[in-house]
């Protein structure tokens, strides 16, 4: 009697056992998006210091690219601010392209006061009729940052580009000294025209990466 007992509650415990390993898989997939790393020109300029650095911080890249992007999809641009690189401050793209001479710029002081800004400013051309993007911040972040949901992503490049169209992807060229993870959403419409990304650009300073790019990308004509 006692030797049945034990193999019933041997039993219980293996169904209870495989069962939670399922929905605990379940769980896991449903939650962790794919990551892919790959070697850009960023890693070929790094300095030897922060090349033999980089895979013990490409996590804390990771755990950084995620506070940001949480700051972006609450437009909290004072949480947001506190990542951007005191130096160099923090450029945005609004079509892959990265280009120094209509992007703009904002240091850290002045994107922590953007919500209270409501200056509108010219960030670049629009791609469908190459007229002016004037927008305050907030209509820029809604348009050119948080324009779809990158919590949905089920893949993330760590100095990869997952997806391009055909606007030139410069990120390596444009910010050889830093690393970059993108959110990718893959094209449901079936016709490869509705795909977006949001790229976050880094800076690794003294164990600390800082933000210093964000670019979108989608499908241009």
């Amino acid at each position: 009697m006692k030797r049945r007992v034990i193999v019933f509650f041997c039993c219980i415990s293996l169904i209870v056992g495989l069962a939670a390993g399922f929905v605990l898989r379940g769980v896991v997939s449903g939650q962790q998006p794919a990551v892919h790393t790959g070697a850009t020109s960023a890693d070929a300029s790094t300095s030897q210091q922060d090349t033999e650095a980089l895979p013990d911080q490409k996590g804390r890249l990771v755990i950084a690219a995620m506070k940001a992007m949480r700051a972006i999809a609450e437009q909290d641009f004072e949480s947001l601010a506190s990542f951007v690189d005191p130096e160099e401050g923090v450029t945005f793209t609004p079509y892959s392209t990265v280009d120094p001479t209509s992007n703009l710029t904002f240091s850290a002081d002045d994107l922590a006061a953007a919500g209270e800004d409501d200056t509108s400013y010219v960030w670049g051309l629009s791609s469908s009729d190459f007229s002016p993007i004037k927008m305050t911040v907030p209509e820029y972040f809604d348009s050119y940052v948080w324009d779809a949901n990158y919590w949905d992503v089920s893949e993330i490049g760590v100095d990869t580009v997952l997806h391009s169209g055909n606007s030139l992807e410069n990120v390596a060229d444009a910010y050889p000294d830093c690393h970059f993870v993108d959110f990718y959403l893959p094209a449901t419409d079936g016709t490869d025209r509705d795909w977006s990304s949001l790229k976050l650009v880094f800076r690794l300073s003294d164990s600390d990466w800082y933000l210093v790019g964000i670019i979108h990308s989608e499908w241009t004509a």
